[in-house]
C-alpha cells in the first residue's frame, strides 16, 4: 500500500505527538480514540479519510493512559489489525487489562502511551482458557513485581 508508512506517521503524530515527516496539516485520520467501556473494555473508533485502503495495526500489549498518575494504565489484551476502507469509520470493543492495582479505575478517553515488554506480552499469549479476573490477578502481581512500572514498559 503507498501511503501506509505515510498513514502510520500521522496516526502516530495524533495519538503521541509531532514526529519528523509528519504534519497536523496531514489529515488522513480523524475520530482515533480509544474509550473505556469498562476496566475489560476499551471501545477503538477509527476513520480512514485518505483515498486508499488503509491498515490500522496496534501490537498485543499496546499500553493506554490518560495522563493522571493516580489512574491505572491500560494494556490491550489482543492485537488491533484492520484493513479499512476509503471513508471508512469502524469501531469495535477490545480486551483490556489493568496494570497498577493501587490506583483508581480508569474511565473516559485515553491515548496511547507504549508497548509492554516481556514478560506481560507473553503472559498475554499464554492466557488461553484462563477467564478475564484470573489473568487481571497475574498481570497485577506481575506488575507488582517490578520496582517501577516503566522498566517493563517500552516506549514508541
Amino acid at each position: 500500500m503507498p501511503h501506509r508508512a505515510f498513514f502510520v506517521a500521522v496516526l502516530l503524530f495524533a495519538l503521541v505527538g509531532p514526529m519528523e515527516g509528519a504534519s497536523a496539516d496531514d489529515g488522513i485520520v480523524s475520530g482515533l480514540s480509544f474509550t473505556v467501556q469498562s476496566y475489560q473494555r476499551v471501545r477503538v473508533t477509527v476513520t480512514n479519510e485518505s483515498e486508499a485502503p488503509e491498515q490500522v495495526r496496534f501490537p498485543t500489549g499496546t499500553l493506554l493512559g490518560t495522563g493522571d498518575g493516580a489512574v491505572q494504565d491500560l494494556m490491550l489484551g489482543e492485537a488491533i489489525d484492520v484493513e479499512l476502507a476509503p471513508g471508512e469509520k469502524r469501531a469495535f470493543l477490545i480486551e483490556t487489562y489493568c496494570m497498577q492495582q493501587d490506583r483508581r479505575e480508569p474511565s473516559g478517553d485515553m491515548a496511547v502511551i507504549g508497548v509492554a515488554k516481556e514478560p506481560f506480552v507473553r503472559l498475554l499469549s499464554l492466557r488461553e482458557g484462563q477467564s478475564q479476573s484470573e489473568v487481571q490477578a497475574m498481570v497485577w502481581a506481575l506488575a507488582a513485581r517490578r520496582d517501577r512500572l516503566p522498566d517493563v514498559v517500552r516506549t514508541r
